[in-house]
């Protein structure tokens, strides 16, 4: 939820159009929460999507260039390792996956070797980049990181990747 209000609390919910209809006060499903309709978040949520709506042509070029670039980096790491890996993009985020196979869906992933990536983890931690702590997590690039967090982090991937291999 946070993502939606830039850091402040909020909560939302969507679905199906059917399944929406039967929300109160429409519908004869009561629904509750704590910061839903918080004046605060909303007013951060709609100043958010307003600031990236005319600063997308300038933002997320950005990062997924940045992503694609770690992505790549990554891939020639752990090749140059040997290690047996799959690495994932989608605009902004990446992931990767210590299997041959391609990565599709949540059974693909748990097929991926975990202790390698609880290796990498705690190899990036050393190196002061911090990651999602479980394989089934994604990164994330935002637009405050630069090019020399980017470069710190391409580094820190091709130390703990050989790490990973030892």
């Amino acid at each position: 939820g946070k993502s939606l209000s830039n850091g402040f609390v909020m909560s939302a919910v969507g679905g199906k159009k059917e399944i929406m209809d039967q929300l109160a006060p429409g519908g004869k499903v009561y629904e509750a929460s704590t910061f839903a309709g918080n004046p605060i978040s909303v007013s951060a949520g709609i100043a958010s999507i307003k600031t990236m709506s005319a600063l997308k042509s300038k933002i997320y070029p950005k990062l997924s260039k940045q992503c694609l670039t770690l992505a790549k980096s990554i891939h020639e790491s752990a090749t140059k390792y040997g290690i047996p890996h799959q690495v994932n993009t989608i605009s902004s985020m990446f992931q990767i996956f210590f299997t041959d196979k391609p990565v599709t869906d949540y059974s693909s992933s748990k097929r991926a070797d975990g202790k390698k990536f609880y290796n990498l983890f705690h190899n990036l931690l050393k190196q002061g980049v911090f990651v999602a702590p479980s394989q089934f997590e994604t990164g994330f690039f935002s637009y405050a990181h630069s090019e020399s967090d980017l470069d710190k982090t391409i580094q820190a991937y091709d130390y703990s990747l050989r790490q990973v291999k030892s």
